[in-house]
């Protein structure tokens, strides 16, 4: 009258069986809920609102498509519930239903592209590379140029990637560019200096300036020792 089993490899199936009760086709269901196996009900129960759950997705990127008229600039929820849908097709693990279902809204599921460690690391630099570049027009806006000190006090790590593209220009130049230089073109678009070290004209006008300074001193100070002034 229980299903508590003593034998080993039986019991081992049954947990097997509850642990993945959701898998579980209908028909499995009934023949386990006939042995009075109590958690086929709980599982038909939130297979029931997974399927809720699946629809209301689906519904949601029906409606961004039908406004957008595809799916490039969907939120990030839906962009990774959709490509865990793509990963299940390629796998042959998405019913026929919910196939025919996401087809129906104009889903081409045979565009998976399965992501690499590496992709998902050039995606992660991307962005991080795009917020540092909004911080550089920001402080542009405020300071009228592009020039960050290395060790800029209010954020020291928009100096440090200021320096790091200067670097990184530097070695490009020095072959044949090979590289997407896409990045090039947007910080010289807002007015980035590869070389902002002071020209030599401009050194030699300070040098200048700070001699003639000099100079002035000790003739102030050779007349004052003369009219025995003392300061």
């Amino acid at each position: 009258g229980h299903l508590t089993i003593p034998n080993k490899t039986l019991a081992q199936w049954l947990t097997y069986q509850r642990l993945h009760a959701k898998t579980l086709t209908a028909r499995q269901l009934e023949l386990l809920d006939s042995l009075n196996y109590k958690d086929a009900t709980i599982a038909s129960g939130v297979r029931e609102r997974d399927e809720k759950a699946w629809e209301m997705r689906c519904d949601e990127i029906e409606k961004f498509i039908l406004e957008h008229g595809n799916t490039r600039n969907l939120p990030g929820y839906l962009r990774s519930w959709l490509t865990r849908q793509k990963r299940k097709f390629q796998e042959n693990s998405l019913n026929r239903r919910k196939q025919e279902r996401l087809k129906s809204i104009g889903i081409k599921l045979s565009d998976f592209e399965r992501r690499t460690t590496g992709d998902a690391r050039k995606e992660r630099d991307g962005a991080e590379w795009n917020k540092n570049l909004e911080k550089l027009k920001r402080y542009r806006e405020l300071h009228g140029n592009c020039n960050v000190p290395y060790r800029f006090a209010h954020d020291p790590s928009l100096g440090s990637w200021a320096s790091n593209q200067r670097t990184r220009y530097k070695r490009v130049m020095e072959r044949e560019p090979t590289e997407d230089v896409i990045w090039i073109k947007q910080l010289e678009s807002i007015g980035f200096e590869w070389d902002c070290k002071p020209k030599q004209s401009t050194l030699r006008a300070r040098s200048s300036k700070k001699r003639k300074v000099n100079a002035e001193d000790i003739v102030v100070n050779d007349n004052k020792k003369r009219s025995g002034c003392c300061s």
